[in-house]
């Protein structure tokens, strides 16, 4: 009898399955993005962003973004603007996130500006389209009659992998 029962648990023994384990996707953590209107003064920006830390919903970012604005009265002089924009993000959420943010904008003449951000940015774990929008205040120090806030918003789309 104990051969009887043992030889049918053998049969049926490949068919048996144990508990599925649900695997979270692995978090992509690098995205490419072209945003217009905000988070300059100027027109657009292209940036590269990181995440460089992730706890659950929580996530930190830290981004720059490159901005060239040619003069067409003049070629690649002291006339024509280039910016550098380091910004750092607090995003909470899984794939519908909110985004808090601050950074600068640096141009190559001595111009500093502050930009904020707070909005909704659409990012999978997975990676895949980006899509960001956002309400980006500026900070201008000292340059109007001592220093104002120029409010401002920004679009932007780009690619996570």
């Amino acid at each position: 009898m104990k051969n009887v029962i043992a030889g049918i648990l053998l049969l049926i023994a490949p068919s048996l399955k144990g508990q599925t384990v649900h695997k979270e996707p692995v978090l992509k953590k690098n995205s490419v993005y072209f945003e217009v209107i905000g988070y300059e003064t100027l027109i657009y920006n292209v940036g590269i962003e990181r995440i460089v830390l992730s706890a659950g919903k929580h996530k930190i970012s830290t981004a720059v973004g490159f901005q060239y604005n040619r003069n067409d009265n003049t070629d690649f002089s002291l006339e024509s603007s280039l910016s550098f924009l380091p910004q750092v993000s607090y995003l909470y959420g899984h794939k519908h996130h909110l985004e808090l943010g601050a950074g600068a904008s640096i141009e190559l003449k001595p111009f500093v500006v502050y930009p904020m951000r707070i909005g909704y940015r659409f990012q999978k774990p997975a990676g895949g389209f980006l899509f960001k929008i956002a309400f980006t205040p500026i900070y201008f120090p000292k340059v109007f009659f001592g220093s104002s806030i120029l409010p401002c918003g920004s679009l932007a789309l780009g690619y996570t992998f």
